[in-house]
């Protein structure tokens, strides 16, 4: 009898759980409940003033008020742009750089001034002189440290000496006035002459020869006249 109990009882509640079964699948679907978002909180204050959002001049003067490459956001002091402006060598131009076995010298042109000729360890125009190469020189200063290459001076011009310009009139190949003479071993150009007596012939500029004699005018031979008859 007890076991009989038993069987029904199992048998209901499997009857029970089966119809929970399909209550389930034939239920309707919930439908989808929408989450409420939060909107985004309106800032209010000096920051929301901050904000840049107004004309472009007033985008550039923030931008100058807080420049973007200095390590505490701020605007030079005048005291140091000034000591910045004059941290420079100004009008003093390195030129030359002298070097020996136990010592060496920088030259430095100054505007105005004699050439001042410093060496390792002195100063220039407010700059330490480091180190002095056979190309460059190491400076430091207010500014950091500078290496300078000598430089001429650019207002300096080369003359230029024109060649000499050929006498009009003056056959090609005859020596320019104030010119040298001509090489050893070439003669110098001759110039035909008519009849008369024949100028004296220059010498030959050889090394070693003498003055040749000037010859003396004698006529040239005249052809003969045509042939006069003789009266028979």
């Amino acid at each position: 009898m007890s076991d009989r109990v038993q069987g029904y009882a199992l048998i209901a509640g499997c009857v029970v759980f089966a119809a929970a079964i399909v209550f389930e699948l034939l239920s309707p679907v919930a439908a989808d409940v929408a989450v409420p978002v939060a909107a985004a909180p309106v800032e209010t204050g000096p920051k929301a003033a901050a904000r840049p959002g107004g004309r472009p001049e007033e985008l550039l003067a923030a931008a100058l008020a807080r420049p973007l490459f200095s390590p505490s956001r701020r605007p030079p002091e005048r005291g140091e742009a000034s000591a910045a402006a004059t941290a420079d060598l100004g009008n003093t131009r390195l030129t030359g750089i002298v070097t020996e076995p136990d010592r060496r010298w920088a030259i430095f042109a100054v505007a105005g001034a004699r050439p001042q000729r410093v060496a390792e360890g002195e100063t220039v125009a407010g700059w330490h002189i480091e180190s002095i190469a056979p190309g460059e020189v190491t400076l430091t200063g207010p500014g950091g440290a500078k290496t300078l290459q000598p430089k001429l001076d650019p207002n300096l011009t080369v003359a230029v000496a024109a060649a000499p310009a050929v006498p009009p009139g003056l056959p090609p190949g005859l020596p320019l006035p104030g010119t040298p003479p001509s090489a050893p071993g070439i003669l110098p150009r001759t110039v035909p002459v008519g009849p008369g007596p024949m100028p004296p012939v220059a010498a030959p500029n050889l090394p070693g020869a003498g003055p040749m004699p000037a010859r003396t005018g004698l006529p040239l031979p005249q052809p003969p006249g045509p042939a006069r008859g003789r009266g028979r």
